[in-house]
């Protein structure tokens, strides 16, 4: 929580506002789970948000022990609070874990996924990381695609008897909390009156990244002569970006109508790109562009360097707490970032200097003799960091948040893996030093 505490406020984005009114309101989003809307509320208990910003670090923090504990068993506890404050100075896991946002369930579910399939003696510790990983997966809809394919990989790996690492009923257990996923995702927009889907908005953030990779102006300009849809009129104007097309008001989806509006039409488009072989290449180029790009990218936040963002007056965050909140209006309006004097790019810059020199030293130092506990979950955080990146550039964006979310656990691992070989050196030294006067004196 430190950095929520340095900056006198948990940290606010755009999209917190949406959040906060869907749990406190009861009301399901068309655009998102209603599940970490209804976190909010349970666990601010409607007067702090102080409050689910405590859940959340307390969440994270007993994962990232329980996974150290498991990784290297002979250290102690002291030295797990440690690494897990040198975690929150030197990496940007903090910012996400101190925001107002259900960004930190990805790296919850990873580390529950990890916690679980390491987990060797207690059927109540796999129960709670099971509850964990599944609550966190219904926090976003990218976490449910995300750990979809997660489980497609585990199934694959064990059908490869040589790196088989986790029993038959573990497997189905994991798929099983997959399956409870969808269903309860799709429950809830039931409920919500969105119908059995576990997303009412597909069709728009698949039409948004359409656009921003340039596949549907190339569609367009083929068949706009023979299908005349409504967004033909737009085919030489389109917004660059996904992002822009899905929320800004000039949007060509806003001007034909909007989300509900267009659902019948941009399926028609999807089912007829998807029927020609042509653009199956492109797409797939595109997907591969797209992760590469979202891997790459290590900011925090670019709104957040950018003076004009502040969340004042007539703000949806400021009007969702002024409504909700009200006696923690204040604390949110003069927050260091809401003020612009918390200096977002030095966090990133700190941040791209630990991610590196890390690595470097895990390079420098070998790997070699690692532990194959350590070595397998170190191959699972980079499996679960491609696959974060593939589905969130894929399917949705481009963007910093969605890639740093989950990034900063590279440093945690090469942390760890430091730990274990600086101190396996040592130990090295101090059997050769006592073996050198033994052999002497013989």
């Amino acid at each position: 929580m430190l950095l929520a505490i340095y900056n006198g406020y948990p940290i606010i984005a755009g999209d917190s506002a949406a959040y906060i009114s869907s749990g406190f309101e009861m009301k399901v989003p068309i655009d998102r789970p209603i599940f970490y809307g209804l976190f909010l509320r349970i666990f601010s208990l409607g007067q702090s948000l102080w409050l689910p910003v405590f859940v959340q670090c307390s969440i994270l923090y007993f994962l990232l022990a329980e996974l150290i504990r498991k990784l290297l068993p002979e250290v102690s506890k002291k030295r797990v609070v440690v690494v897990v404050i040198l975690i929150s100075l030197t990496t940007i896991g903090g910012w996400h874990a101190s925001q107002i946002m259900p960004d930190v369930f990805a790296p919850v579910a990873i580390l529950a996924f990890l916690n679980y399939i390491r987990e060797e003696g207690s059927t109540i510790r796999r129960q709670v990381y099971l509850l964990i990983l599944f609550l966190s997966i219904i926090m976003h809809n990218s976490h449910i695609l995300i750990f979809t394919l997660l489980c497609l990989v585990v199934l694959l790996s064990n059908l490869i008897k040589r790196i088989k690492f986790i029993s038959l009923k573990r497997q189905l257990m994991l798929y099983g909390v997959c399956i409870l996923g969808w269903l309860t995702m799709s429950l809830s927009n039931y409920w919500g009156g969105n119908g059995f889907n576990p997303s009412k908005a597909t069709h728009v953030f698949l039409m948004g990244k359409l656009v921003e990779t340039g596949i549907l102006k190339i569609y367009l300009d083929k068949n706009c002569d023979l299908k005349h849809y409504r967004i033909c009129t737009f085919k030489d104007s389109l917004p660059p970006a996904a992002w822009e097309f899905v929320w800004d008001a000039p949007s060509p989806l806003y001007k034909t109508g909007g989300w509900d509006s267009n659902k019948n039409e941009y399926n028609a488009i999807f089912r007829h790109i998807l029927s020609k072989p042509q653009y199956w290449l492109l797409m797939g180029y595109k997907a591969m562009e797209g992760t590469m790009r979202q891997l790459i990218t290590t900011d925090i936040d670019g709104s957040y360097e950018l003076s004009w963002i502040k969340y004042q007056e007539d703000s949806p965050p400021y009007e969702v707490i002024k409504k909700y909140i009200p006696h923690e209006l204040n604390e949110m309006k003069y927050a260091k970032l809401n003020t612009k004097t918390l200096n977002v790019i030095y966090l990133d810059r700190i941040f791209i200097f630990t991610l590196i020199v890390s690595s470097l030293l895990v390079l420098w130092y070998g790997t070699e003799n690692l532990p194959a506990g350590l070595r397998q979950a170190y191959i699972w955080i980079i499996i679960c960091i491609v696959i974060n990146a593939f589905v969130t550039a894929t399917f949705a964006n481009v963007l910093c948040r969605l890639n740093t979310r989950v990034i900063w656990l590279i440093p945690f691992m090469n942390f760890l893996l430091l730990y274990h070989l600086i101190t396996n050196q040592r130990k090295n030294r101090t059997l050769l030093s006592q073996e050198q006067p033994n052999s002497q004196e013989k």
